[in-house]
Formats: structure tokens, sequence, C-alpha cells
């Protein structure tokens, strides 16, 4: 029985020295946030609050990359000694490519140099660079399906004064089918024909629209950050008339366009927006749109003092003017307004929207993914029956150390008053007597092991090893 429980404490204690890594809620943070290219510098920071991560006597070096470029250009920072045992942090001047709107990646090391003599990876994460002057660069096209032969036409989605955009077909490697160059500070949403440039568009299909931001010389090696496609069809669309958004899920100070296919000709169209309550914010008049044969495009500023929008689910309708003499809608989309910047950068085709690095998340809202009631105090946990349990991994396996921890010295404190018990009631019996003694100090072993367990930790993580994260 004492070399059986001797065993089980052995065992709580050993699983107590598993490496401390997987229990250090490191968290990655980046300033200003949102940050865009025309930020001047941005501040990366790797914290620990519970644990000492850092050896404030070593050199740290850390690199950033765009990984979604096909052209992967690193850029390292020189050795830099940590703030604390617990903070690290580093300061980026948003010059040249770094400045590049784009999902950049951000790795930190043990080590000389992050990229070829990276002795220890500390943390890889990411942080997203918004467009110069803001708002969710997107690109949709504005008349699509349409008969083979037909003009394409695209729509650059909040463009920027002085930025221009290249874009071409898939699949192009000598000429671009547009390059723009916004005119003024927020020109919003743009509409551009298109050039056959490398397509045939009297071949019917799908064919796919790319563009980035920047003045290239040819196709080859630019990355399709921002696409959309376009259905050239071998006869004349339906007539069934039929509407669309872009972007599917727009920032709340972002324009959105709504897209109507197969319009009645010859009438004036007006838009309206709805909540989700039936209410109206927003009502665009004729003169603001464009009704162009069968399709319309109407651009409605989401963001202003009249329309009082907010993160919510939202229907645009198209009526033939005037509205109050169309009871039902030509067409109705709807369409989700988002205060989260990647969320709404996802749905637009924003850089690395796909990767799902280090997200941020609203405490208490979005931050717990399974189902149940958020924890009052923390909301990365979940509220049980047994109390508050953490989905987050780091807080739950220290959850079960914790509870490991408790459970054993709980056993040991019994056994002990078992073991007393046994030998005041020995009666003069020397084998009672012994018995009462063994359980009594096998229980005390017990719990000065499971006590010295972090003692033990120290000794081969940092004294032994000199693994950094274990002090």
């Amino acid at each position: 029985m004492p070399k059986l429980l001797i065993s089980f404490l052995f065992l709580i204690g050993m699983y107590l020295l598993t490496p401390i890594n997987a229990l250090a809620a490191t968290t990655f943070s980046y300033t200003p946030n949102p940050l865009y290219s025309d930020s001047g510098s941005v501040t990366l920071t790797v914290e620990n609050k519970d644990e000492d991560i850092f050896n404030p006597n070593l050199q740290y070096a850390s690199v950033i990359y765009r990984p979604n470029a096909n052209n992967k250009s690193f850029f390292p920072e020189n050795q830099k000694k940590p703030e604390s045992a617990r903070k690290y942090s580093v300061t980026w001047t948003l010059v040249s490519d770094r400045a590049a709107p784009d999902t950049w990646a951000f790795k930190l090391c043990l080590g000389p140099n992050a990229i070829t003599d990276c002795q220890q990876n500390i943390i890889e994460s990411s942080y997203t660079i918004l467009q110069k002057g803001g708002g969710t660069l997107a690109l949709s096209d504005a008349n699509s399906p349409l008969q083979i032969g037909s003009q394409p036409k695209a729509i650059i989605i909040n463009s920027r004064l002085g930025i221009t955009y290249s874009l071409w077909w898939d699949g192009a490697k000598r000429s671009f089918a547009k390059k723009y160059t916004a005119q003024s500070f927020s020109e919003g949403n743009i509409t551009v024909d298109l050039e056959e440039a490398e397509v045939n568009y009297k071949k019917p299909g799908v064919k796919k629209l790319c563009m980035e931001v920047g003045d290239y010389n040819t196709p080859i090696g630019v990355t399709c950050h921002y696409s959309t496609t376009f259905d050239f069809k071998p006869t004349a669309p339906s007539q069934t008339s039929s509407c669309r958004v872009g972007p599917t899920t727009p920032y709340i100070n972002d324009s959105v366009s709504i897209i109507g296919s197969n319009l009645p000709k010859n009438v004036d169209i007006v838009s309206v927006v709805k909540d989700s309550g039936g209410n109206e914010v927003s009502t665009r008049a004729p003169s603001s749109i464009a009704n162009s044969g069968n399709n319309a495009l109407v651009n409605i500023t989401l963001f202003n003092k009249d329309s009082n929008i907010k993160p919510d689910n939202y229907t645009a309708s198209l009526y033939i003017y005037p509205q109050q003499n169309n009871i039902n809608p030509i067409c109705t989309v709807p369409f989700k307004v988002t205060d989260n910047l990647q969320e709404a950068a996802a749905s637009s085709g924003q850089p690395g929207s796909s990767t799902g690095a280090a997200l941020t998340c609203t405490p208490g809202k979005d931050c717990t993914t399974a189902g149940g009631e958020p924890c009052k105090n923390d909301p990365s946990g979940i509220q049980t029956a047994i109390g508050c349990v953490h989905t987050d991994p780091s807080a739950l396996i220290r959850d079960v150390f914790r509870l490991a921890t408790g459970i054993g010295g709980g056993i040991a404190f019994l056994l002990m008053i078992f073991g007393a018990f046994g030998m005041i009631t020995s009666a003069g019996n020397p084998d009672a007597l012994k018995e009462g003694q063994q359980r009594f100090f096998s229980a005390i072993i017990g719990i000065l092991f499971i006590v010295f367990s972090t003692l033990l930790l120290q000794i081969i993580g940092v004294d032994i090893l000199s693994i950094p994260g274990f002090k």
C-alpha cells in the first residue's frame, strides 16, 4: 500500500513537471490598431503577465515578412534584449515595402538572427496593415453575367488618392486589363472599363479578374490579392431581375455597392436599405444611380450623419422610382455590417484573411467559440455545474494542473489523518503501529514531492538546460 501511494503521488509530481511553455498565456499585440500604411510606425509586443518567458541577459531577434507575397521579402531586426522577463517589444518604421497593405507575419526567436540562427522560436503571429486613409479595399464586378463580346466593367471599392491599381485577367503574362490611379483622396467606388488583354470576350465562360495595389510592368509574379469573376454567356441573359452587394460584409465606415442585373430598361431606379427591424436607414434618389441598359450600379455610403448605421443585419432593395407606386421591389439582397475589421477584410478579399493567425476578439462577445454561457469574470471560459471551465488551451491545462495538485494534496492529507488514526488506535500492536507510521510518512513524502516539483522544474529547465520560458 505505501509503495502504491508513493507511485501515485510521484506520477502527479511528474505531471506537474511538464514544460510550462504550454501554460504560458503569451499574447501578441500591435499598436496602433487598426494599422494603416500611412501610420508611420508599428510597435509589436510579446508579453506574458503570468509567467517569465524571457531571459533579460540574452539577445533576441525578430523578423517580419509577407507570407502571401510571391516574393517573400524578409526584414530582420538586429539583436535586442527584452524589456523584462515577461515583455518584449520592437518598433518598425513603415517605409517602402514594410507599409504594403497586407497581412504580415511576425516571428520572434532566441538567438542572433531570426532567419538563419533561431535557437528557439518564441512566437509566430500576424498583424494586418490596411490601406492608406482606411476603408476596406475590394474589387467587384459591375455587369456579370453578360453576353459574349460585351464590355465588362469592374468596381474598385474604396480607392485612395494617388494610389495606382493594376488589374489583369488571370493567366495574362504581358498586359493589363486596366491601370487606374485615383484622382482624389477618397473617390469611394470607381467603375472602370476593362480592356480585352489576352482574354477573348467572344469566348463563353467564367473569367477571373485580378487586382493588386501598385504600378507593375507585367502581371508575371504579381500576387492576385483582390479578385472577382465575369460570366460571359453565349446567349442573352434571362429577364429575371437580381441584385447583390459588395463587399458582402462591409465595415461600418465603408461603402457598399448594390448591383442590379437584368433590370427594366429606360426607368429610374431607387435603392432602399432597411435594418433587421424593418426600419429604413438609407435611401438613394434616382439622380445618384447609373442605370445603363439592363444593369444598375448603386453606391451607398453607409456611415454618415443621416444613415445612423450600426453593426447589424440589413437588406438592400431596388425599386422603380417613385418607390411608393411599387409595392414589391425589383430585387432584394441581405447583407451584414460589422465593426470587426478582420471579418470585413475576409469578406472583401483583404490579403491574408484566410491564415487564421492570431485574431483578436471582443471580451464577452466572441472570445468563446464553444457553446454555453461565458463566465461572468472571464469571457474565455464556459460556466458549468463544477465552475468556470476555460476554452483557451493554456488556461485549460493550467486548470488541470491545479486540479491535479489539489487532488494529490487532498489524498495525501487524508492518508496522513488515516495513518495517525491507525497509530492512535494500535493499542500497542506493533504491526498496526508500524502500518500507521508507514502510511503517515508516505503521505508526507508525497506532499513534499508535490510541493517541490516547481523547484525541480526550475533546476532542470533553467539551471541545467538553460531553456528560456521555464523560469
